[in-house]
């Protein structure tokens, strides 16, 4: 043991606190699923020392400051969403109940609402997908924006 009792309390003090802190985070990080947020909480509680490096090199994602300006550069080149049309724009309520929540995830996370006027197509393989692909850049008249 320690000859310092009060320094002893202090340091697992400080360890507890470090600990709620970590699974605070855990639960209130946003955009994440219950059934992630439950896991990280399992792990942080069951292995504390290892569950809290687990979640600092796993559980969060980070794309440095580069990669953030290089996105607000980009996204101040977008459009304003405001700027489409009303017409274009389509209320969650009329998207069938089996799909608005991937709509609604988006919504969140890019404020941006859902618009008509985009299709999608499910290819047979890979090369299928890419000769589709180049077709499309292709036929483009003024640019391309690829999302994957």
């Amino acid at each position: 043991m320690t000859d310092h009792p009060l320094l002893a309390a202090l340091g697992t003090g400080l360890f507890y606190v470090v600990h709620f802190a970590f699974v605070a985070r855990a639960i209130l990080r946003p955009h994440r699923e219950p059934a992630s947020r439950v896991a990280w909480v399992v792990v942080i509680m069951v292995l504390p020392v290892a569950g809290i490096v687990a979640y600092l090199l796993l559980g969060e994602t980070s794309i440095g400051r580069r990669g953030t300006e290089r996105a607000r550069e980009a996204l101040s080149l977008l459009p304003d969403p405001a700027s489409a049309p009303e017409s274009a724009a389509i209320p969650l309520t009329a998207i069938p109940d089996r799909y608005a929540p991937p709509f609604r995830i988006g919504q969140s996370i890019n404020g941006c609402e859902p618009l008509s006027g985009n299709r999608a197509r499910l290819l047979p393989d890979s090369n299928a997908a890419i000769d589709s692909l180049v077709a499309d850049i292709d036929a483009a008249r003024e640019h391309v924006h690829l999302i994957f």
